[in-house]
């Protein structure tokens, strides 16, 4: 035997489990995952169910017939007894029936509650609900999800045990019948009905009995065999096996057959004559073989070549995908065999769009396969949006029946389509504006020059020194430079930002604009002398400052700053008018002077707030008291019945009587200066209040409220 036959049927064996821990082969009827029906005949499920496709529902423990109510055992009891022993009823046909009843009289005819579409349990209905909610949410993720339905009703049981009829005994079902669950609304009651697919009998069964017990099970086929007759051959088949037997009991549960399916495509004896399976290519390289694959012999093409070995002419993608994408396109158009790997949301399934779209129209067959069946949705989405869905055939969903999949073909078959070539001139334009951006492309990456630098890199160095201050100064003949001038040129400035760190800047070092290179001897002579000369000039400017501060009784200058203060202080002292020297000799003055500040910023206050009235009224307006005109001017001023007022008239006389041209402004503008004259006359009564405290200190400087108050600011001592 190959080595390649030796792996698969070690692959194959492992698939395959003939144990008890296998749900096949070891059902159990307690748990969420399984539901026992009781009270019901097989056949007459089958009948209602499968031939006549009718609805059937479920009944609680409460809604069962009197006659059989107290019969029904709990929960609990009933997986006690699936597994032991019990009454034998007969179905009408000859065959015993296994139940949790008492048995129905051989002389009577089919009951009509195993007639009717109703299926009776033993749990209470709370329980039942409850058992029936979990298996429809589980049977609807696994059709979202995977795209199969795992929810059946077994019929018929087969209970066996190994060798020694002694050891434990296992119950396998025997027809699994593909079923849904399905309610209007969360209020009303659940009901089952076929759904479409493959009814099959249990395959682990029969693999069990070849394997093992090296006997031939019976199979079953729904479209010739009659389930009665089935279970007949069954009995028969296990009569001479011990410990074995066959209970006619019926089950809705949860059941997975993608490891045996899978089990059963390796095996030798299903592959077709001449096409075997371990002389596939692909299946040989992922063995670990060596494989002779044309298309893998050009592997996976540089995106960056793409253009020179793709022609739009030749470009079959619906959807957008880069050069990296459109690799993997081109080399799964080769044939390549490859993985295309990435995070969500990297475009893998466009890229798969993209892959059967080229393979389309090559004219190739395309099997798509996830493991989930989001992500078969969102590539036939894509499909059908980019006008390709009629070359799409669902064969594994939820909605993919065999009715829906005949009547697909037959409506793509009847399907008259147009066929639209490529416009060739939309090609050649591409393909001239395709030529266009590479050749940018390659002037902007082609190196000139001496130095070898492209374009794209100067520009991303100079990006990269945006922030930078620039110099301004000018490079002659840059392009001529080799790698070495500019290597020299990196070294000279970076000397001299050393230096430059170590002396500071030039513009404020000791010698600046020093011209000498080199000092002789006369030279230096010069310098000495100069530098004595210099010397005896500080000695004499420092002693007169000295003696200036001296005078200035301040203590003696340390800087630059301080003497430059103190001569600008003896000017203003020998600038002073003659007779402040008796105002300066006031005992007042080496008193606290903060009170003489204040009276001279009202001063400075009552000037600056005069100018803004002085213009329109004359001086002698300070001197009335404009607040009762103030006052009945903003009381009545926005009123219409102002005018009745006589004293409206008469105030308006009044203003207009001491303004300069004799008119009355706006009313805004009245407010605005009245308000103006009545803090300059508030200013001017604090001020000659204080002035007999203040004008004898003073002295001449004194020239009245109306002189200029910003002399005695800048005369005080």
């Amino acid at each position: 035997m190959r080595l390649i036959d030796v792996k698969l049927n070690e692959i194959r064996r492992r698939l395959l489990d003939l144990t008890r821990n296998n749900r096949l082969l070891n059902h159990r009827s307690r748990g969420q995952r399984t539901l026992q029906i009781v009270d019901e005949l097989p056949t007459e499920v089958y009948r209602i169910l499968v031939d006549e496709g009718q609805v059937m529902q479920f009944l609680s423990r409460e809604e069962a017939p009197p006659d059989i109510r107290d019969a029904l055992p709990t929960e609990d009891a009933a997986s006690t007894a699936a597994s032991t022993a019990g009454t034998q009823a007969s179905e009408g046909n000859g065959i015993e029936a296994k139940t949790l009843l008492a048995p129905v009289s051989k002389e009577a005819s089919v009951a009509d509650r195993h007639r009717d579409r109703n299926l009776q349990t033993f749990l209470s209905g709370q329980r039942l609900q409850t058992r029936l909610v979990h298996l429809a949410r589980e049977a609807t993720s696994s059709i979202e999800e995977q795209g199969c339905n795992i929810l059946y009703l077994t019929l018929g049981m087969v209970e066996w045990c190994e060798a020694d009829a002694s050891s434990e005994k296992s119950r396998a079902p025997l027809v699994f019948v593909p079923v849904e669950l399905k309610r209007k609304t969360v209020n009303t009651r659940y009901s089952v009905q076929l759904f479409d697919d493959d009814i099959v009998a249990n395959s682990s069964l029969t693999e069990l009995c070849q394997n093992q017990f090296h006997f031939e099970f019976p199979g079953f086929d729904a479209e010739k065999d009659e389930l009665g007759s089935y279970f007949a051959k069954v009995q028969q088949a296990i009569a001479g096996t011990q410990g074995w037997q066959f209970l006619p009991e019926l089950h809705l549960g949860l059941f997975s057959f993608s490891k045996l399916l899978m089990y059963r495509d390796l095996d030798p004896r299903n592959w077709p004559d001449g096409e075997r399976l371990t002389s596939h290519a692909l299946i040989r390289r992922l063995t670990g073989l060596d494989s002779d694959s044309s298309g893998d012999s050009d592997g996976i093409p540089d995106p960056a070549t793409l253009d020179q070995i793709v022609k739009p002419i030749d470009c079959f993608q619906i959807v957008d995908a880069d050069s990296s994408q459109q690799a993997g396109i081109l080399a799964a158009k080769r044939g390549v065999s490859m993985v295309i790997d990435g995070p969500p949301g990297t475009g893998k399934s466009q890229t798969i769009t993209n892959i059967i779209a080229e393979c389309l129209a090559a004219g190739r067959t395309v099997l798509f396969v996830s493991e989930k069946s989001a992500a078969l949705e969102v590539v036939k989405r894509r499909l059908e949006k980019n006008g390709v869905g009629d070359f799409v055939l669902e064969l594994h969903s939820r909605k993919a029946s065999k009715k829906t999949v005949l009547t697909e073909i037959n409506r793509v078959l009847e399907k008259h389509a147009a066929v639209r070539r490529v416009s060739e001139q939309i090609a050649e334009e591409l393909r001239r504006v395709r030529e266009t951006l590479n050749a940018h492309h390659r002037e902007l990456h082609e190196r000139l020059g001496v130095l070898d630098i492209s374009p794209f890199e100067a520009m991303s160095r100079a990006i990269g020194l945006a922030a930078e201050p620039e110099a301004d100064c000018e490079i002659p003949h840059v392009m001529e430079w080799s790698a070495q001038q500019l290597g020299d040129a990196h070294e000279h400035l970076q000397t001299l930002d050393r230096r430059l760190n170590r002396v500071g800047e030039p513009g404020k070092h000791p010698w600046r604009e020093v011209g000498l290179q080199s000092v002789g001897l006369k030279g230096k002579q010069r310098i000495n002398k100069a530098r004595e000369e210099l010397a005896e000039s500080i000695r004499e400017f420092t002693q007169a400052a000295s003696n200036l501060a001296s005078e200035l009784g301040r203590p003696p200058a340390s800087s630059i700053r301080d003497c430059s203060e103190q001569i600008a202080i003896a000017k203003l002292l020998l600038e002073a008018p003659k007779e402040l020297t008796t105002a300066f000799q006031d005992d007042c003055w080496s008193s606290d002077n903060r009170e003489l500040d204040s009276w001279i910023n009202l001063g400075q206050q009552r000037q600056k707030v005069k100018q803004s009235w002085l213009e329109f009224f004359r001086d002698d307006a300070e001197l009335k008291d404009w607040q009762p005109v103030i006052r009945r001017r903003k009381a009545r001023g926005r009123s219409i019945l102002r005018l009745l007022f006589p004293s409206w008239y008469s105030d308006g006389k009044t203003i207009a009587g001491f303004s300069l041209d004799g008119k009355l402004p706006s009313l805004d503008k009245q407010l605005g200066l009245l308000l103006a004259l009545e803090e300059s006359a508030k200013l001017r009564k604090h001020i000659e209040e204080q002035s007999s405290q203040f004008c004898v200190q003073l002295g001449t400087a004194w020239h009245g409220i109306e002189g200029n108050w910003n002399t005695l600011v800048d005369r005080q001592p």
